[in-house]
């Protein structure tokens, strides 16, 4: 039997044995294809197109010609579609080569997911300081370079270290109920007040308080989201960066960019330093989300100094870079080398047309990473309501705040007149929600 054959009752039912860690969308999902999901929950089953998918985790779409065409090649190659790491294999090999190459590092870690690429992240950079302090002869020191700080606002994940780093005041659910959690973890904020920016400490493992100087004797990196994507999008200016990067020159710490969400083309560039606004290389960068087409994979990429701290048995990930996921993304990376500029184009065309609408009152991005933000007060509708209004539309969306921003990642495939249905859809959307606009 077909798996949705014959599921008659609603989509609760189906729940029923799955832990209740999301709230799932009121829809039972069949079919998929290019951008469409069929959702058979309704009498007639009808076609939803999804331009949120998990920040774009299938980056070219579902059951794309690419996607088929990758892994029927794969397949029939006779290569193992899973390997230990310890047997060498050329496409591990070669997936490494291109991964360092368009991103400009030196070395790669394969993982599956972006929590535990940025876990091994924060590994690679406390192991980097303890190996120095221990050539240097400083062994009761070793550990003296451990902090971690992020970014007001930057999330890195749900594991242990990785939720230590994130910021604590956006979303405390993520870690109530757990236990202590590691320490040796901060928060900088930023303002512009003396007309450059400058960044402090607020938050002290876990522990909000009034802004100071860090101590940066302490201090082994800053891991931050290069396009912020947590429950936003968030870019900065280049006085960001340049602050960064002097703070990086004069305290020798480490960089970390997570790039789990906009690298591999979803910002436009294989990784998101090669911004011009930005131009900071990092030290250590992970990437993520549709590094694969959507298949589980990650990576921690890193400078060949950094990298040698990684020496045999103090890491490990036992399904990471499985030769099927490496020439996936292989050939995601070959998509890229010809389409990026199209990524870019269509990008600037969607950020174009936000600001064009009159009834939204923010949006940023880069790329294909995208959100915008109603005048709710001004219309009288929040978030979920538009994002439900929207599915009626045939658009799938989401959105994390009930007035926050709301997300817009297409496949980076996308074809412009399709872009331009989802976008009168949100016109459609929003004119179903205030017919009677405020003057």
């Amino acid at each position: 039997m077909n798996q949705n054959e014959d599921k008659t009752v609603n989509a609760t039912g189906y729940n029923n044995r799955l832990m209740n860690n999301v709230v799932r969308m009121p829809m039972i999902v069949g079919p998929c294809q290019d951008s469409y999901i069929t959702d058979l929950e309704p009498n007639e089953p009808r076609a939803l197109l999804d331009y949120w998918g998990d920040e774009g985790v299938c980056s070219l779409g579902y059951n794309t010609p690419e996607v088929f065409q990758a892994a029927a090649a794969f397949f029939g190659s006779g290569d193992p579609h899973q390997l230990p790491d310890i047997y060498p294999h050329c496409v591990r090999w070669d997936a490494a080569d291109l991964l360092c190459h368009r991103t400009g590092m030196d070395r790669v870690y394969f993982a599956n997911s972006g929590t535990e690429a940025n876990e091994s992240a924060i590994k690679l950079a406390r192991k980097y300081w303890w190996d120095k302090m221990y050539q240097r002869g400083d062994a009761p020191n070793t550990a003296a370079r451990h902090v971690i700080l992020t970014v007001k606002g930057n999330f890195h994940g749900r594991t242990a270290n990785s939720l230590a780093a994130g910021d604590p005041r956006v979303s405390p659910y993520h870690r109530e109920g757990f236990g202590p959690l590691p320490l040796g973890f901060g928060v900088l904020d930023w303002d512009t007040d003396f007309g450059r920016v400058e960044f402090k400490q607020t938050v002290t493992d876990g522990i909000e308080h009034p802004a100071k100087e860090p101590d940066w004797s302490r201090v082994a990196a800053i891991i931050l989201a290069p396009v912020l994507g947590n429950n936003l999008v968030q870019t900065y200016k280049p006085s960001f960066w340049q602050e960064l990067k002097r703070i990086r020159d004069e305290q020798g710490i480490l960089l970390i960019f997570d790039d789990i969400q906009a690298g591999s083309g979803r910002a436009g560039y294989y990784a998101t330093w090669q911004h011009p606004d930005i131009q900071v290389k990092p030290n250590i960068m992970t990437l993520g989300k549709g590094m694969a087409m959507g298949y589980p994979m990650s990576c921690v990429l890193a400078s060949e100094r950094v990298a040698e701290a990684f020496t045999p048995g103090v890491h490990f990930n036992t399904f990471g870079g499985s030769p099927f996921v490496c020439y996936m993304a292989m050939k995601m990376i070959q998509w890229l080398d010809t389409y990026l500029g199209e990524v870019r184009e269509k990008g600037k065309m969607i950020r174009a047309t936000f600001k064009e609408m009159p009834w939204i009152k923010e949006c940023d991005g880069s790329g294909m990473l995208n959100a915008f933000t109603p005048d709710f007060e001004k219309y009288g509708y929040d978030g979920f309501m538009f994002i439900h209004q929207a599915r009626e539309a045939g658009l799938c969306l989401a959105t994390h705040r009930r007035y926050g921003p709301i997300r817009f990642t297409p496949r980076l495939n996308v074809p412009k007149r399709e872009l331009f249905d989802a976008l009168r859809m949100l016109e459609s959307t929003h004119q179903a929600l205030a017919p009677h606009e405020v003057a």
